[in-house]
This record gives C-alpha cells, sequence and structure tokens, in this order.
C-alpha cells in the first residue's frame, strides 16, 4: 500500500484559504476594557484587548490562522517534533519557546516577553495544559500575566466554538469560516466510508519496547469520540499501558500511532509482528495528538485517517 504524504493532503482549497488569512490581526491596543470569562469560571479582566499573548501549543496551533498570532509557546516537546506547527502555519521565527521539554520553563523569557495574556487548556478537573499540578509555576506565572484556560477535552464542535467565542474577543472577525468546507466534506466522507466497511476495527496506540499505550474512545479523547459517533469502531484500550501479553486481546485490521513519529521499528518483538494490522502493512503514523480546536485542524487531523480508511481491508475475524 502506498502511504500518502500528510504535507500534501488538502493542498488545494484549504492551502488557498489558509494562506489569505495569515497576516496577523492588527495590533491596536484598545482603550476599552476587555473581559472574558474561561472555562475555570474565572473572569479575565484587562485594561485592554490582549495583544502580546503566550499560548500552550494546543491553543496556539488553533488560533494562528484565525490571524491570532502568540509571541510565546508552552510546548511538551521541540518546535521541530511538533508537525501542527508546520501545519497551522506557525511562523517559529516570530515566537519565543517559553517551556519545552528538554528546558522546561524559561521564566526569564517568559518575563523578557512581557504577554498580556497567557492562555492554555484546563481539564475537567482543574489541571491546566503544561501547568499541571505545580502550584508554584502556576502563581510565578500568574505574576507575570493572567491565565486564561479553556477545556481541552470537549466535544470536537462544541470545541471549536469555544475557541472560535475566543478568537472573536481576540479580535479576529474575518478567518473564523477557515477550513470548514473541508471539514464538513471530511466528516461526511469519513461517515459514508463507516457505512461501508462497518467491520473495520482501528486501534490508536503508542507502541513501545516493554508496552503499548492504548487510547480510548471516551472523552478524554474528543476526536476519537468524535470518530466513533460516524461509526468508525475505535478499539478502546482503556488509555492504559498494556504488555504484549495483553495487547493480543485487542484486535485491529488498522493501528493509527502518533503522527509525530514514523512507524514503530519493533520487529524484532514477536508479538508485534503477529498483531492482525502489522502482518498486513496497516500500521499508520497519522493519528495527531491534541488536533486544534477549529474546523482546518479537525480537517488536517481526519483527513488523512480517511485516506487510510479508503484504503482498508479487514484482517481478521
Amino acid at each position: 500500500m502506498t502511504p500518502f504524504d500528510r504535507r500534501t493532503f488538502l493542498s488545494g482549497s484549504t492551502g488557498l484559504l489558509l494562506a489569505s488569512v495569515l497576516s496577523p490581526i492588527p495590533a491596536a491596543a484598545q482603550n476599552v476594557g476587555w473581559r472574558f470569562v474561561d472555562d475555570r469560571g474565572i473572569e479575565i479582566s484587562l485594561a485592554h484587548r490582549p495583544v502580546r499573548i503566550a499560548a500552550s501549543y494546543p491553543v496556539l496551533t488553533t488560533l494562528w490562522p484565525y490571524g491570532i498570532h502568540p509571541i510565546g509557546l508552552i510546548a511538551h516537546r521541540e518546535p521541530a517534533a511538533l508537525p501542527g506547527l508546520e501545519q497551522a502555519g506557525v511562523d517559529m521565527s516570530a515566537v519565543k519557546v517559553l517551556k519545552s521539554a528538554v528546558d522546561g520553563w524559561n521564566f526569564e523569557a517568559v518575563l523578557a516577553a512581557e504577554p498580556d495574556l497567557i492562555l492554555t487548556h484546563v481539564t475537567g478537573d482543574g489541571v491546566m495544559w503544561g501547568i499541571g499540578g505545580d502550584t508554584a509555576d502556576q502563581e510565578r506565572l500568574e505574576s507575570i500575566a493572567p491565565i486564561l484556560a479553556l477545556r481541552g477535552d470537549l466535544p470536537v464542535e462544541a470545541g471549536i466554538e469555544r475557541h472560535r467565542e475566543l478568537a472573536r474577543a481576540l479580535g479576529t472577525s474575518t478567518a473564523l469560516e477557515v477550513g470548514r468546507a473541508d471539514f464538513e466534506q471530511i466528516v461526511a466522507a469519513l461517515r459514508q466510508t463507516a457505512a461501508e466497511k462497518p467491520d473495520l476495527k482501528i486501534l490508536v496506540a503508542a507502541p513501545g519496547e516493554t508496552s503499548v499505550f492504548a487510547m480510548s474512545s471516551g472523552p478524554e479523547f474528543p476526536d476519537l469520540a468524535y470518530l466513533s459517533q460516524l461509526g468508525i469502531e475505535i478499539v478502546d484500550g482503556g488509555m492504559q499501558d498494556l504488555s504484549w501479553e495483553q495487547i493480543i486481546d485487542y484486535p485491529a485490521d488498522i493501528i493509527l500511532t502518533d503522527d509525530r513519529g514514523g512507524i514503530p521499528q519493533l520487529d524484532h518483538i514477536p508479538t508485534w509482528t503477529r498483531l492482525p494490522a502489522v502482518a498486513a502493512g496497516q500500521v499508520y503514523p497519522v493519528w495527531r495528538y491534541q488536533p486544534p480546536y477549529s474546523y482546518l485542524g479537525y480537517a488536517q487531523a481526519y483527513g488523512p485517517i480517511l485516506n487510510v480508511l479508503r484504503t482498508a481491508r479487514k484482517v481478521f475475524s
């Protein structure tokens, strides 16, 4: 089977539309006050609309195509290992990395960036993306700028609309529909393909040397939950580490792995090579962890999965 090229997918209308909206929102601050209630129920009040924004990776890649260009990135990996930045058209020469997996927080860089606002995601139990439960880090950040947190586990369409609300509040007005036509077309095609191939089972997993972390189709992964709603059968691995002895109890026709790495090189593990999807050559590194909550982001995330489903076949009974 010939693998597809994620870089060229959606190179037609979406690419042209994205290019047309990448100019930043004018930075003129307003003299009127600015207020926004985040998903913790906290009201953020500023003297003017925030212009200098630091944002976590999922929020930054959501806002950038809307013409809102944060000046600071909070990330869990180095930018070169985050393909979503390129897909969103982010110009990293204009963005300072404020946190990464290698260096952790660079509070001196946060201070130097002089952000008006820090944007991130939060879970239902109050854990903020990039900050976690570290109250010392949170307090230090809040001494520099207020933190506005939106839920990162909302259902897909609700999450897209909530982030559109934030984008409107931050000043965008013309770019909110970018990618919408592609998203709707891909969703319709996914639903049709699921109906045509109702027996296909997909396991989304992160295989390692000693175990396999299997994802869930529950609300922890809104993208997978939405695929399930479209009729695609996602094998529910329970969001847990499974031993190589356990993984055989979760058979699938297709295995999707993280798009931040290639196909796992695990041929030296006999259990891996015996899995039906692996034996059939149906392992694809196309699953995007935490797609941007935008029509464009989900069109880009679901397009490669649609390509896989269209060509995949049933390989176990």
